[in-house]
């Protein structure tokens, strides 16, 4: 069979396509995969690091704001959105998959709506409590809505939710060997991450942070995000702040084996990091962010 996802703008949308695109590989080998991103977000690295070909589209969100920059940012979304949806339907005729799959991210819209265009059974995921604007306008075309929370049911047509919860990527579910294991000097192994995108909040706390890290009583590895990475890449460097333990990152990739190897886990409310954090059954410090909706 042939499977079309579509993805985008963080992480937390990314991994539980890729985490379905490896379940279905299991039960069918021969399955054939294609992904569908917005043009120079973070799914045209990921996805491809994870075996999996992506095709790019122009996609922009919406903003909320009633300057003359944002109206001017809403009408090239508009235009992009036109682009996107023909782009979406030449591809899909390409492939002429069996489904497609969203999960999430502005890009489902142009992709989930062509596909349904072209009479292809269209199926989405959605991790978040209350579903987001994406989901909202494609309820009523998709086959299939699948939710991460059992309260969400309330949002959606009784005959078309099923609730799945997230999935959780194949590499969470093997162990740490020794040669992979993050643990220095035998110390207690912290890390800081604040969505694939970083916090400026979150950095200027953990850079306060730095001036009363306590020396040699646990490695830190605090994960800044590309947005702020070259801002904040310093912290910590300050000999009297113990800088050997304390490492910024500007990402990381294999996030599977820094969750499987930290002791604590200082972190955002994520749906797709909530659900890692229950299957690795980690203990964690929680700060949900204030600037997402819902």
């Amino acid at each position: 069979m042939k499977y079309i996802f579509t993805c985008g703008g963080t992480a937390g949308h990314i991994y539980p396509a890729v985490s379905v695109a490896q379940e279905l590989k299991k039960k069918d080998p021969d399955a054939d995969f294609l992904f569908i991103g917005a043009k120079g977000m973070m799914e045209m690295d990921i996805v491809p690091a994870e075996g999996y070909p992506i095709r790019a589209i122009p996609v922009t969100n919406l903003s909320r704001g009633k300057r003359p920059s944002d109206i001017l940012h809403n009408i090239r979304t508009i235009w992009n959105l036109i682009l996107s949806l023909f782009r979406s339907l030449r591809i899909i005729r390409q492939v002429w998959p069996d489904a497609v799959i969203g999960t999430g991210g502005y890009v489902c819209f142009p992709v989930l709506f062509a596909a349904h265009l072209l009479g292809i059974p269209t199926f989405i995921h959605e991790s978040n409590v209350v579903p987001g604007l994406t989901t909202k306008l494609l309820i009523r075309i998709v086959d299939a809505v699948f939710v991460g929370y059992e309260g969400s049911r309330k949002y959606y047509p009784a005959d078309k939710v099923r609730f799945t919860g997230t999935p959780v990527r194949d590499s969470f579910s093997a162990s740490v060997t020794e040669a992979e294991d993050l643990h220095a000097d035998g110390l207690p192994l912290v890390l800081s991450v604040w969505g694939s995108l970083g916090s400026g909040y979150m950095n200027e706390t953990m850079s306060r942070m730095a001036a009363i890290f306590p020396k040699n009583e646990f490695r830190l590895i605090h994960v800044a995000g590309k947005r702020y990475y070259e801002q904040y890449k310093d912290i910590g460097k300050d000999p009297d702040s113990a800088a050997d333990l304390f490492e910024v990152r500007d990402y990381i990739y294999d996030i599977p084996r820094y969750l499987k190897s930290a002791d604590l886990i200082l972190c955002r409310a994520g749906a797709s990091t909530l659900s890692e954090l229950a299957y690795l059954g980690k203990p964690a410090v929680i700060v949900p962010s204030p600037n997402v909706p819902n």
